[in-house]
């Protein structure tokens, strides 16, 4: 079918041999043509095709022409009008070709001599659409000779001697009512390989790739179930081919599975998106795993589902993004756990920075020394036994920190309350000594701090503790930097929990001034290849995630 079309092409050429002239123009077109071993392509068919030329529905006006190369590779295409090109070329003896779209000729002009290489060819195997016309349909990239007549196809279509480059669309259309339709975008083909086209009603697709190795994140061990941080900027995404909302956004494996995903944050006009991607497994040192992202459908619902990538069967208790904001204090269920489990946050804080490093965060403002009035900036949570469970049960509490004003010796980023007194199980804070420290501080006679590090105020850290059999771990930007085993106190029934404060407001009893984001509370103690992986895919520069 491929070859049917291919000779109607051959018959519309018009031939510029050797250079030779034409009265459709003066733009020039000259160049050569190399092999892979970088040796001239002598006798290489060369053709220039403008860029609105579709092969199976031929317009009179959109011509192809063309030239030989001669023994040195060199050709010289003559008589072209002002407009936009493709150039195809292709060798005489062994079927290696190149495809260069979107050569911009201008009026009486010649542009600067090309050179190209010829390349093995590659092949597309598209998975047809259930509603495509498999008498009159076919499929074709514009600007060039490649071309598919469909004739009663039947789930996947093969397109075979496709250039090695990216091609910039691939159409679909029907002869009897002259309509196309874009399928996909950006289509990397490589030779002597099939790229495959899924999910055809998605015009977008691009290939995040994870890297754990030395160069990457530097994590030996595989990492289950791991929630992925993909941040879209202007600078990898281009937000104007995506719904207003996002929700034409997929995630899929190789195998055609979705993954889950949740959007955080979709700001199409500032160009910036925050999404966490649950994958079921991150290779430990390794930079060939994958996932594929799809958009560009505007006939689908979003998808976003936090409680299936923040999934409580994989130990998570509560995940807090800390990106809303609302006006006033006292607001119920304001800052949303992600989780099923709905432990949403009261809003008792007046601050109204939003400072993050993964899209918005929150800024408390524990700051004010007035006892008659002090000001508690701090987020609720609802009583539950959840939280600490018994004196056996392992956890990690983990958060992103920047540390502004200090106070008094402990200020507290999060407090586990015994039953309904103050009496506080244990809180995770920042010591005001001798330099400022990361610590966690237990409710004992007397107080005890039994792992502590120091952290550079003004500047993003990442922390968390880890609780198990007994053994106390710290982890501060995805490192074990302290350990210690230490008595720990049941809590007793239901515990509440405060993230940045403790409970009320006492100047003696100071909380935390500065930023916070993404806090997690979780019911296993996560392994240090774990923690390592948050920070180095959350830290600003991410380790992680690869664009491709």
């Amino acid at each position: 079918m491929l070859l049917a079309v291919a000779a109607v092409v051959r018959c519309t050429i018009d031939h510029v041999a050797g250079g030779g002239g034409s009265d459709v123009g003066n733009g020039v077109v000259a160049g050569s043509v190399v092999t892979s071993e970088g040796k001239p392509a002598a006798c290489a068919r060369v053709l220039i095709i403008p860029s609105e030329y579709n092969p199976v529905i031929l317009n009179p006006k959109l011509k192809i022409v063309g030239d030989t190369a001669d023994v040195n590779g060199v050709y010289r295409i003559i008589g072209l009008q002002q407009g936009t090109y493709s150039l195809e070329a292709r060798a005489a003896d062994d079927g290696t070709r190149l495809l260069v779209e979107k050569i911009r000729v201008e009026k009486d002009s010649e542009n600067s001599p090309r050179k190209d290489t010829l390349q093995r060819p590659g092949s597309i195997r598209l998975a047809l659409p259930y509603n495509v016309d498999t008498v009159n349909g076919y499929v074709y990239v514009p600007g060039t000779t490649i071309a598919k007549l469909l004739r009663a196809a039947k789930g996947d279509l093969m397109i075979d001697s496709v250039p090695a480059t990216v091609i910039s669309a691939l159409h679909y259309g029907v002869t009897d009512s002259g309509g196309v339709k874009v399928i996909r975008y950006d289509i990397r083909v490589v030779s002597d390989a099939v790229t495959v086209i899924s999910h055809p009603a998605w015009k977008h697709m691009r290939r995040l790739s994870f890297n754990t190795t030395a160069s990457g994140a530097a994590v030996d061990g595989n990492v289950e179930n791991f929630p992925v941080l993909v941040r879209l900027t202007r600078s990898n995404f281009d937000f104007s081919e995506a719904r207003a909302g996002g929700e034409d956004l997929r995630f899929i494996k190789p195998d055609n599975t979705m993954y889950p995903y949740e959007l955080e944050q979709w700001d199409a006009a500032g160009e910036n998106a925050v999404v966490w991607v649950k994958i079921d497994t991150v290779f430990g040192g390794d930079s060939s795993h994958y996932v594929n992202m799809y958009w560009g459908n505007d006939s689908v619902s979003g998808k976003s589902d936090g409680p299936a990538v923040f999934d409580t069967s994989a130990q998570f208790t509560g995940v807090w993004h800390l990106d809303e904001e609302v006006e006033g204090r006292g607001n119920r269920s304001v800052y949303r756990d992600a989780t099923v489990n709905g432990y949403h946050g009261r809003d008792d804080i007046a601050e109204t920075g939003r400072d993050g490093i993964i899209g918005f965060g929150k800024n408390f403002g524990n700051s004010d020394t007035d006892s008659l009035n002090p000001q508690c900036d701090e987020v609720i949570l609802p009583a539950s036994s959840c939280f600490v469970r018994s004196s056996t049960a392992p956890f990690t509490l983990s958060m992103w920190v920047k540390v502004g004003g200090l106070k008094n010796d402990l200020n507290r980023l999060f407090t586990v309350h015994r039953g309904d007194t103050l009496g506080s199980t244990f809180a995770f804070g920042i010591y005001k000594g001798d330099s400022v420290s990361l610590t966690l501080w237990q409710w004992t006679t007397p107080s005890r701090y039994p792992v502590f590090n120091s952290i550079t105020a003004g500047a993003w850290h990442h922390g968390a503790v880890c609780y198990h059999e007994g053994l106390w771990s710290l982890y501060i930007d995805g490192y074990l930097v302290d350990s210690d085993t230490a008595s720990y106190y049941e809590a007793g029934g239901s515990t509440s929990a405060v993230i940045g404060g403790f409970g009320d407001c006492r100047v003696s009893e100071p909380g935390f001034d500065g930023a916070m984001d993404e806090v997690r509370f979780e019911h296993i103690a996560r392994s240090a290849d774990w923690l390592r992986l948050c920070y180095m895919n959350q830290r600003m520069d991410d380790r992680l995630v690869v664009f491709k």
